[in-house]
Order: structure tokens, then C-alpha cells, then sequence
């Protein structure tokens, strides 16, 4: 409730109430749509868990807000789940994850180290163009398994657990689809 107090103030101060927090600019997919695999600026060193706490501290001075942990793929920080716990002290944290390295025993960490929610990005109800335009053979497959991991790790009503697709031309078609399977996990659909 605390969090919430602080969140309703940062709304009344006019403050952000979202933040994407790149925790990574490393990736494990080749998008062709996405730019970041490619990036030299992921062979840089990374934020470490003190400039994480630092953070969180200084933006909790103007209240709370909802942190969207992102990248790159998030899911490629060893950390994450530290990270998530000390954003988690002041935030609301959330993780939007390609759920290709998702496991039902990380899912449940998250979950225990404050997560308020979790975004799984899905384009394309068709696997093979799922897997095609992400680069990754079973891209699918593995979003589709944590879903699941998610949905059977939340342990609170207000845990939240999204099905992301980026809207193209080429999979608006598959919309109503890729609503059928959030509905499956009692996810929400973003787009």
C-alpha cells in the first residue's frame, strides 16, 4: 500500500508513472524489425546492482512508478532477479522478456522478488512466421511455455501477465488468434 500511496502522489505531482529501464542492450534474437542484437553498444559494460539501487532510490523521490526491466532481453542478466527485488523496494516492477530463457523456477523468483508483472512478446500466431521474423527457431514454442510459467507462478490478484505483439502489416490478421491464446493463460493482450 505504501507503493501505491507513493504512486497516486507521483500521478497528483504530475510526475511519470512509467518508466523502460534498459537492464541490457544484449539480445539472444535477430529481429528484423529490431536494431539492438546488432548494436555495438551491447558489448559495453553493464549497469551493476548498486547503480540499480542507486536508481530506484533517486527516482523514488518523486514517488513511485511502474519500471518496465527491459532491453535488449532482459532475461540475459544472471541478476535480474536482484535487480528486480531492489527496484521492487520503491516500484512497481514489470519485465518484458522475448520468454525464450524463461523457466517455471524464474518465474517464481520474480514473482517472490516483488514483480508486479510480466510482458511476453508474441507477434504472430503462426509459429514459423513467429520464429522467421524473430531469428530464432522455437521462439514460439518458448513464449508460448512462459505464458504458462508466468501464469502458474503468479501468487496475487494484481500480478499481471501481458501477451505483447508488435503491430505490422503482416500479422493484423492474426490479432483475434493471438487474443484467443492470452485468454488461454488469462493474460492480457497488448499491442
Amino acid at each position: 500500500t505504501e507503493k501505491k500511496s507513493r504512486l497516486l502522489r507521483a500521478y497528483i505531482g504530475g510526475y511519470p508513472l512509467w518508466l523502460a529501464w534498459q537492464v541490457t542492450d544484449r539480445c539472444n534474437f535477430r529481429c528484423g524489425f529490431c536494431g539492438y542484437w546488432k548494436d555495438p553498444q551491447g558489448e559495453l559494460p553493464e549497469q551493476t546492482l548498486e547503480d540499480f539501487d542507486y536508481g530506484s532510490r533517486q527516482l523514488a523521490r518523486i514517488g513511485s512508478m511502474f519500471v518496465s526491466l527491459a532491453g535488449g532481453e532482459p532475461l540475459l542478466r544472471e541478476d535480474l532477479v536482484e535487480i528486480a527485488r531492489l527496484i521492487a523496494r520503491w516500484h512497481l516492477p514489470f519485465v518484458t522478456t522475448n520468454g525464450y530463457l524463461m523457466t517455471a523456477d524464474l518465474a517464481q523468483e520474480l514473482y517472490d522478488a516483488g514483480l508486479w508483472g510480466v510482458s511476453v512478446s508474441l507477434d504472430y500466431a503462426r509459429p514459423e512466421t513467429h520464429d522467421r521474423r524473430r531469428g530464432m527457431k522455437g521462439a514460439h514454442a518458448r513464449a508460448v511455455e512462459a505464458l504458462g510459467h508466468q501464469a502458474r507462478a503468479k501468487r496475487r490478484p494484481w500480478q499481471r501477465l501481458n501477451l505483447m505483439a508488435v503491430l505490422m502489416n503482416d500479422n493484423l490478421d492474426e490479432l483475434d488468434e493471438l487474443a484467443k491464446l492470452a485468454a488461454e493463460f488469462k493474460a492480457y493482450l497488448m499491442v
